[in-house]
């Protein structure tokens, strides 16, 4: 929902289920965690040649993150669109990561090249990991957004076929 607050005071307002009230309340305190001004949760994951890449070494840029596998379909129909807006902001203040999840890492070696995906590709192995729980990722593909100190723009962004986010991105840039 765009107002998360209103949302859940309306709710605990008319809900009469004390089951209901906790489930919505524990929900309630984690979305609160990703909104739109909040620290991002960090990241550290694997490039292909190995290399860990975190969050934190990205500040300073616009961050958008795709969270994708190589058996999603709807992610793989992202792929022309994403590739196409990394081309046309090419040298900007912007960094894309694509990061591999709820997936095998051999599969992930295998595509990478094969569809010449450019920005950083990252693998996450571990469908626990604290990245991918602190932002309640339980389906893929799932964009988010990060301003260059860290701070969450949109946990939920706009794909990259989307044209609102080209718009977005070049506000975000100052153009």
């Amino acid at each position: 929902t765009e107002n998360l607050d209103e949302f859940y005071k309306t709710f605990s307002k008319i809900s009469t289920s004390e089951e209901h009230k906790t489930e919505i309340t524990t929900t309630y305190n984690l979305l609160k965690k990703i909104d739109r001004g909040q620290a991002s949760p960090d990241f550290s994951f694997k490039t292909m040649d190995g290399k860990s890449v975190a969050l934190t070494d990205l500040k300073g840029k616009i961050v958008y993150i795709d969270v994708w596998a190589t058996w999603c379909q709807p992610c793989l129909g992202e792929i022309p669109s994403l590739k196409k807006l990394e081309e046309e902001l090419r040298g900007e203040n912007i960094a894309f990561v694509s990061i591999c999840a709820f997936d095998q890492e051999a599969r992930w070696r295998k595509m990478v090249p094969e569809k010449d995906l450019k920005g950083i590709q990252l693998y996450c192995e571990n469908k626990d990991d604290a990245f991918l729980t602190g932002y309640m990722i339980t389906g893929i593909p799932r964009f988010i957004l990060i301003d260059a100190e860290g701070k969450i723009i949109d946990a939920d962004a706009d794909r990259p076929s989307n044209p609102d986010l080209k718009k977005q991105l070049m506000t975000l840039l100052g153009k």
